[in-house]
């Protein structure tokens, strides 16, 4: 899906095929052409220089369309800057995007394709790291350009498809599977497509492990606290899958990186009753503990082979300066490729090439490979289909049988059908903690939006 607009917006040559607009053929070769003809897009990986302001972010992009379209750049910035208080950016435009929340960068992102006055606007999972307001703002806002402009939005969140378009082309593989008006079909039938006619319905992964007593030594035992994060203390034992919910923003995140080493924290970590001092990621890996982050940015190297991508961190803590055994390196990333699906040609291809679903998959498989003893989830679904994301339940489910899972998700409907039980974090601090019946989406929302259980 994110080839398809990179292929309209010219960010990607075509192998073969046309591109047509109102019947005359077009050749796009690069993002300025396009912007010439009107096309924008806010893209998945952000196209944001992290080291400008948001300011000079935007005049660059409103200089050159001034330039391509014979018009003042003045008035563009103001189309910029009205599309930012549409969607009520929260941070000054002085700001440097590098210093921005993933949320505010999402916005800056989504504000540069919508000011620049397109006739065919593209959004590739705009709403990733969006909260349920800024979401409302954005659909209220395409609903106002609806009639002058073309919209495409890519997007793995059916319910959102459903509520803001008229039609929808489904994709699996590469390949269009059809194109169909959404009032003519059901929620239920475009997963069936999507999944090949496969039901991808399957029984809950939730492993349900009665709370330790108070004289039983926990598995995995920590308590944090940073400047965002309230000294919040979580235990957890092996074979569980421990959900974190919560409004984007309030300290989740941030909990799983500072028990990983990766920001300044105060904390107490133990291991089957054993101290450990954890101050940096290597330190982490060492005692067993492997963070996945959702943001792929942060995790792969693109340009990379796949299976280099896979075996970086073993080759990394290789002690010294030993060679990498690449036979080792190439049977794990095929041993990974089998046990996981991920679908490529050869583990030697870059891992640019693949889907954003395999390549998260790789960096799964990156995970595993280390068997970790407590793995850390930091929102690892986003922009991951609903075929794909199935089939991640199963592998992590499947790793939970021999480690403890700590699973944060920015959707709540991810976390239902695999966590153990979920606990909310509301500024910094744990408010509520749901299991069994009580662990419901309007429970969980409800303490989220609230503060705690009531």
């Amino acid at each position: 899906k994110s080839t398809f607009v990179k292929a309209i917006t010219g960010l990607v040559k075509l192998d073969s095929g046309k591109l047509f607009r109102d019947d005359l053929e077009l050749s796009i070769t690069s993002p300025k052409q396009a912007w010439a003809l009107g096309i924008s897009a806010a893209h998945q990986d952000l196209s944001l220089v992290p080291n400008l302001s948001v300011k000079e972010n935007l005049t660059l992009v409103a200089q050159h369309l001034a330039s391509l379209r014979n018009t003042n750049s003045a008035s563009l910035m103001q189309e910029f800057y009205d599309a930012l208080d549409a969607l009520q950016f929260p941070a000054p435009v002085s700001s440097q995007v590098g210093h921005l929340s993933r949320r505010e960068q999402q916005i800056v992102e989504i504000a540069k394709a919508v000011g620049s006055r397109p006739s065919l606007l593209l959004l590739d999972e705009p709403t990733s790291f969006l909260t349920e307001r800024d979401i409302e703002r954005l659909f209220e806002l395409l609903n106002q350009m609806r009639q002058q402009t073309t919209i495409i939005f890519v997007s793995h969140r059916l319910r959102e498809i459903f509520g803001i378009c008229d039609e929808v082309i489904i994709m699996r593989d590469g390949q269009a599977l059809g194109t169909f008006n959404l009032r003519d079909i059901s929620l239920n039938e475009v997963v069936k497509i999507m999944s090949g006619g496969v039901s991808i319905a399957w029984e809950p992964a939730r492993t349900e492990i009665a709370p330790s007593r108070g004289s039983e030594i926990p598995y995995f035992f920590v308590e944090v606290e940073t400047r965002k994060i309230n000294k919040i203390s979580v235990t957890i034992q092996k074979g569980e899958i421990l959900g974190i919910a919560g409004l984007v923003g309030h300290g989740q995140s941030e909990l799983l990186k500072a028990i990983y080493g990766l920001i300044p924290s105060r904390k107490r970590i133990e291991i089957n009753g054993k101290p450990l001092d954890i101050g940096s990621p290597l330190q982490a890996l060492r005692h067993g503990i492997v963070y996945i982050s959702g943001t792929s940015s942060e995790t792969i190297l693109p340009h990379r082979s796949i299976k280099e991508n896979i075996s970086l961190i073993i080759n990394g803590l290789k002690s010294g300066f030993s060679l990498v055994n690449a036979a080792a390196e190439k049977q794990l990333a095929l041993t990974m490729v089998n046990n996981l699906g991920i679908v490529c040609r050869s583990v030697d291809e870059p891992l640019r090439h693949l889907s954003g679903g395999n390549q998260q998959k790789c960096v799964l498989a990156r995970a595993l490979s280390l068997e970790p003893k407590i793995l850390l989830l930091d929102d690892p679904l986003k922009g991951i289909d609903t075929v794909t994301k199935a089939q991640f339940y199963k592998l992590i489910a499947e790793a939970a049988k021999n480690t403890a899972v700590l699973f944060y998700s920015s959707d709540v409907e991810e976390l239902l059908p695999i966590a153990s039980r979920v606990v909310v974090v509301f500024e910094g601090r744990i408010v509520g903690e749901f299991r069994g019946k009580e662990m419901t989406k309007e429970n969980i929302l409800a303490a989220a939006l609230r503060g705690g259980n009531e």
